[in-house]
């Protein structure tokens, strides 16, 4: 809902650097408005402020730097866009290493405080909720930044000093406009939690 607001035709990109995942993703999904390409994203083939919202799933951990990324990514965002992604908690990437093995795609581990430096170094407003795996899956508000000052609402679950010790993803959103950071601090505040 947050990213189809106002939008009367809609059509999706994904991007891969692997063209098995393309062709595979073409396969199952392509349409008419869903397009699939192999891409770099550090270079995304797109002119400046191209997309609407930019959506990064559980991808920045696969990069050395992953600020060069947003860098590019928030290049091809639109103005008033909104960036949404993931990446595991540092904590969670550690403990399936201790229980399995490194994974060995994963190179950039993020705590709350650098995933939070980098989002602050190119957004003006963001929030950052924990996706955690236990036995249910719950998503719950931990941080919200406003106009550069930081604001932090913590689910009385996780306290501050176990932010760090989240057993899952961080998900963000993130954007420069405030209308636009309003209308999602309203819609995620009113579903702060889901089981």
């Amino acid at each position: 809902q947050i990213l189809q607001k106002g939008a009367n035709h809609i059509e999706y990109f994904g991007g891969d650097i692997s063209s098995e995942s393309i062709e595979t993703a073409k396969k199952h999904f392509d349409s008419s408005q869903v397009h699939f390409q192999e891409m770099d994203i550090y270079h995304v083939p797109f002119a400046d402020r191209y997309f609407d919202n930019v959506i990064s799933f559980e991808t920045l951990e696969h990069l050395d730097t992953p600020d060069l990324a947003v860098a590019e990514l928030k290049r091809v965002l639109k103005s008033g866009g909104v960036f949404m992604g993931s990446v595991p908690t540092a904590y969670y990437d550690q403990l399936i290493t201790d229980v399995w093995e490194k994974n060995p795609f994963h190179i950039t581990r993020f705590t709350f405080n650098n995933l939070t430096t980098l989002l602050t170094n190119y957004f003006k407003h963001f929030i950052i909720l924990s996706f955690v795996e236990e036995i249910g899956t719950s998503i719950s508000i931990l941080h919200q930044t406003h106009n550069q000052s930081v604001e932090t609402m913590v689910n009385p679950l996780v306290k501050a000093k176990d932010l760090d010790a989240i057993r899952g993803s961080f998900v963000f959103l993130a954007t420069d406009d405030s209308a636009r950071f309003k209308e999602i601090l309203q819609y995620v505040s009113g579903k702060p939690q889901f089981q």
